[in-house]
């Protein structure tokens, strides 16, 4: 499936705004640079934040000394 010009459009306004996060802070934002040189789309994207979120959540719990619910 061909991607549409406002898909292409919404697509390239994420990437800005993640460049702008690796600019800021590129150590921390390496994986921004990646979803662009994937050419990941909004919804793929988002998919991918809230399981690095989820990851996230699950290590801190670890650290406090719980135990992770999977």
């Amino acid at each position: 499936m061909s991607e549409t010009l406002q898909e292409k459009v919404d697509r390239l306004e994420l990437y800005v705004d993640l460049l702008r996060q690796i600019a800021v802070n590129p150590e921390e934002n390496v994986i921004w640079d990646w979803v662009i040189s994937k050419g990941l789309n909004r919804e793929q994207y988002n998919n991918l934040n809230s399981v690095l979120k989820e990851n996230t959540r699950i290590l801190l719990k670890q650290k406090e000394g719980g135990i992770p619910l999977f």
